[in-house]
């Protein structure tokens, strides 16, 4: 929906903007959608898990 679109853009718009994190927005199948790239090859699980909960978050507070 517009809303959901709308709320992915703003949700990858405040990570970048906060310096938190730089999640992307790509749009497939004609949803707008929040996507990772990981380039770090020693990423882990837990640092996934963690991105994760701040987008979480920063969808709550922006609602």
């Amino acid at each position: 929906s517009a809303d959901i679109a709308l709320l992915n853009q703003r949700i990858g718009d405040a990570l970048l903007e906060s310096g938190r994190a730089n999640v992307g927005v790509t749009e497939f199948d004609g949803v707008t959608c929040l996507k990772m790239t990981l380039l770090n090859p020693t990423v882990t699980l837990e640092d996934i898990k963690v991105l994760l909960t701040l987008v979480e978050t920063t969808a709550q507070q922006l609602v």
